[in-house]
């Protein structure tokens, strides 16, 4: 899916912005190379909030000084011409003030053999607050290029591009969809199948062992000229490249559109503060065949801990082969049984392992998976999964630790 971008020479040309009275709050505009970073702020503090990638028109917004770089926005078309795929180009931009405001233009330019599409894009920054930062962005389009007939993903007039590679190395953990709850994302394929009728999508942020506080970033529609929205993963194991997009597609090459996009905190959603052991899958059975991670709880005083064998669920993303009914055992250092688990549904406290569930951002189980949702004393634990004589096959192990 992923594949690698085409540019067109331009010419880059950032315009700064004329300094307001000291002691009032304005913006800052700086090329440093191929990046125009923007800033905020007043008496000399005038702290990141924006970048945009001249190279590429992949544009970052962080809600504020505290939180981490993470999901971008493609302010430039994306689509499919003659069965390639074209997904950046290099743009051009400038800058003004308009009251408390920043407004960049943003240009940009495909040429398709004698073809040429080029796309004329504003964003409306307003001033950061309440751990947020909102933008307005309008686009309008001159020529046309030939589309290829690919049904939910023909043309993207906006797409959220990011990095979730494992359960420890995200930049977002989640999709979301219209109103619908956060959906956990898969190791590889759709995010999201073509969708009609939603306006409102976006990537969830949160903190993770590989970034902090990453930011959640959403798009609401302002038209339904765009009016399927989808997204697809990529296998990989390379954090430090996108893997994830989540895009609105129209069939047809459009000549107008805009949205509204705000970067905020994730700190008013539950995340797991750290995952304690590396979520490890593959084939696993009885005896020599069970599956073992090892695990250990550090500091002085005891822990949340989420265990979980899933089988049967991973066939809903595509797994073949995977163990019917996974049977979980937790044990000290001594080699002691603690606590074992066949069906979660039959846990003392299922409700409680859904929300432990949901707070790491991990997909729901199914009534054969098992889980242990139990506080632990500092120490060295080893969790197993294996198949009680039930069929050998695929369980994914997860330890994760919550927070309280």
């Amino acid at each position: 899916m992923k594949t690698a971008f085409l540019y067109k020479a331009a010419v880059l040309a950032v315009a700064l912005l004329a300094r307001l009275p000291a002691d009032e709050p304005h913006w800052g505009v700086t090329q440093i190379g191929p990046r125009v970073e923007i800033s905020h702020g007043q008496n000399g503090n005038f702290p990141q909030y924006a970048a945009l990638d001249l190279n590429s028109g992949y544009f970052r917004l962080i809600p504020d000084t505290s939180s981490g770089w993470g999901t971008s926005v493609v302010l430039v078309p994306c689509f499919w011409s003659g069965g390639a795929y074209y997904q950046g180009t290099r743009v051009t931009c400038t800058s003004l003030s308009d009251g408390a405001d920043l407004v960049l233009t943003v240009r940009s330019s495909y040429s398709i053999g004698a073809a040429t599409l080029q796309a004329v894009t504003q964003v409306r920054l307003q001033p950061p607050g309440n751990r947020q930062l909102f933008a307005q962005v309008s686009t309008t389009t001159s020529g046309t290029v030939p589309l290829d007939h690919r049904p939910g993903e023909a043309f993207k007039p906006v797409m959220l591009s990011s990095m979730h590679v494992s359960a420890t190395q995200w930049d977002c953990r989640q999709a979301f969809l219209g109103t619908a709850t956060s959906s956990a994302l898969p190791a590889d394929g759709w995010v999201l199948q073509p969708t009609t009728g939603a306006r409102r999508f976006g990537l969830r942020g949160g903190t993770s062992v590989w970034k902090p506080n990453a930011p959640t970033v959403e798009v609401m529609l302002d038209d339904a000229g765009a009016s399927n929205i989808a997204g697809w993963v990529t296998s990989s194991l390379d954090p430090n490249a996108d893997n994830i997009a989540l895009w609105a597609a129209s069939t047809d090459v459009l000549h107008s559109w805009s949205y509204k996009l705000v970067s905020k905190a994730d700190s008013d959603l539950p995340v797991a503060r750290r995952l304690v052991s590396i979520s490890t899958r593959g084939f696993a059975g009885d005896g020599e065949q069970t599956m073992i991670a090892g695990f250990a709880i550090s500091g002085s005083s005891p822990e949340r801990v989420l265990i979980r064998a899933v089988g049967p669920t991973l066939q809903n993303y595509g797994v073949v082969g995977t163990m019917p009914d996974p049977f979980l055992r937790l044990f000290d250092q001594g080699g002691r049984v603690l606590y074992e688990n066949d069906d979660w549904g039959n846990a003392p406290d299922p409700t409680a392992i859904t929300q432990a569930g949901n707070a790491t951002g991990a997909f729901p189980l199914t009534g054969k998976d098992a889980a242990i949702l139990v506080n632990l004393f500092p120490g060295v634990y080893t969790a197993q999964a294996s198949s009680q004589g039930r069929g050998a096959g695929v369980v994914l192990l997860e330890v994760y630790e919550l927070d309280e």
